[in-house]
């Protein structure tokens, strides 16, 4: 009689197993786009083709830094700056974003709008509104249903100290009234969301590295979708028992992950990359909006001519401080290599839209007089904040400096005028850079920056307009490490 009753549990166990229902669910992201929106008729195409392949089983989601990168986007006069890749997730069918670093470039009131403007809530659990801040208090996470499956979403963004300040990397005059935590231990506080949902994950705008300390720390998680770092990962990376995904930047790929559940757990997870550049499909309604945002940009005007071709951090930054330190009677003026974001300019007819491209983040030019020692704690301090280590991080115009090195120290600059003559030590001299500068790099300087009521991308225009033609500069700057 026990042997039977053995049998007969084993039966209706296996009998369960077998019944027990699978289901696909689908996770569509991107992440780091930057306001690059001419591929999104394609996009929208290929989410159409998952819901209709998965009917009522698809998600999408956004890694955040959906602005600056494409003057088309970020300098739309109606509505306003940022409203076109707005516009376009809303009609893909994005169902959340987490808040990037570059939400913030066009100040807080302008998020307010778009944030309005979204179809879809833009998260972030480490970021608190007080007083002062023109941005309502973010969801932390949030819970959707997709058929019968709950999924938790929760999302975090990086920081960095500056100055003894945690923020993420945007520029501390648009931040503020918010205050930043550090996001992995925030996101912590919210595990007991695994008790409500079928499937748990972090929409972070993070980057890999911190997503991977997340997911050391909450093993309950199903996946992360990242952020950030831009990083491409082909097809995930599974650390902890935790799936992290990110797909590229510039939305030159789809991230597409499917999680299987039997019942109420998810038994498998598949992740790979889509590159757009391989979709064929355009949906026409997408497509139709996105021209009609280029045909209507102001930024198509010609204004100059490039005689021979300008590339790199330096050849640049001279470009950017000539043009500041010419149109303010300034001596000098540095520029933050982290600040240009194209590779180079080419020979032929040179567009406003070109100039937007190259330096996107409308910082308003400042003057400030400084001695030669306070331009040299400048310098020094600009070390700590570059990304690239065995490169200086400001660029000038007005003068040449070297820059030695001893390990990750600085040890000496010498600055010369174009004479080859040493600067005169104790004097002030009229130096022109960009509030970002001004802001994030803690210097001291005795005498307080002047703002000149115009951007930066402003003043270059306005340079090359009064030239006509523009051409390569010598280098002016060398790191040497000792």
């Amino acid at each position: 009689m026990k042997k039977m009753f053995i049998f007969w549990m084993i039966a209706i166990t296996c009998v369960a197993c077998g019944t027990t229902k699978e289901t696909q669910l689908v996770i569509l992201s991107t992440n780091d786009m930057h306001a690059h929106i001419d591929d999104y008729a394609k996009v929208a195409a290929f989410v159409s083709q998952e819901q209709k392949a998965h009917p009522g089983r698809v998600v999408v989601l956004s890694g955040g830094d959906l602005f600056s990168g494409n003057p088309v986007v970020d300098h739309c006069d109606q509505p306003g700056k940022g409203f076109p890749i707005i516009d376009l997730m809303n009609r893909v069918g994005y169902r959340a974003t987490a808040i990037g670093n570059h939400e913030f470039d066009y100040g807080q009131r302008i998020l307010a709008d778009r944030i309005r403007q979204a179809t879809f809530p833009f998260l972030c659990a480490n970021m608190y509104v007080g007083k002062g801040a023109e941005i309502q208090q973010p969801n932390a996470s949030m819970m959707i249903k997709v058929g019968r499956v709950r999924i938790g979403i929760i999302s975090g963004i990086q920081v960095e100290n500056i100055s003894g300040r945690l923020i993420p990397s945007s520029h501390p005059g648009r931040l503020t009234g918010l205050t930043f935590t550090e996001p992995v231990e925030e996101l912590q506080k919210l595990r007991d969301m695994r008790k409500r949902c079928d499937v748990f994950l972090a929409l972070n705008h993070m980057g890999v590295e911190e997503d991977k300390k997340l997911a050391e720390r909450m093993p309950e998680l199903d996946l992360i979708v990242g952020g950030h770092s831009h990083t491409r990962l082909d097809s995930g990376l599974v650390v902890n028992g935790v799936l992290i995904t990110q797909a590229g930047e510039y939305l030159q790929f789809v991230g597409r992950t499917e999680l299987t559940l039997r019942g109420r757990k998810v038994i498998s997870r598949r992740n790979r990359l889509i590159p757009v550049a391989s979709m064929t499909a355009e949906d026409t309604a997408v497509k139709a909006a996105i021209k009609k945002f280029y045909d209507e940009s102001p930024l198509n005007e010609v204004i100059g001519r490039v005689t021979a071709r300008i590339e790199g951090k330096e050849g640049l930054g001279n470009l950017i401080t000539d043009a500041e330190a010419a149109m303010n009677n300034a001596d000098f003026a540095f520029q933050n290599s982290g600040g240009i974001r194209i590779a180079a300019l080419e020979p032929g007819d040179l567009t406003a839209k070109r100039i937007y491209e190259m330096d996107p983040f409308g910082n308003e030019v400042n003057v400030v007089e400084l001695t030669p020692a306070e331009m040299r704690e400048l310098i020094r301090v600009s070390q700590h904040y570059n990304k690239r280590r065995h490169a200086v991080d400001l660029l000038v115009s007005g003068m040449t400096y070297k820059l030695y090195t001893k390990g990750s120290e600085v040890d000496r600059i010498e600055m010369l005028l174009p004479n080859g003559k040493p600067l005169e030590e104790g004097k002030y001299y009229r130096v022109a850079l960009n509030d970002y500068i001004i802001s994030a790099y803690k210097f001291t300087h005795a005498r307080p920056a002047k703002p000149t009521g115009k951007t930066s991308e402003e003043t270059i225009i306005e340079y090359i307009r009064n030239r006509k033609e523009i051409a390569p500069e010598a280098p002016r700057t060398q790191l040497i490490e000792e």
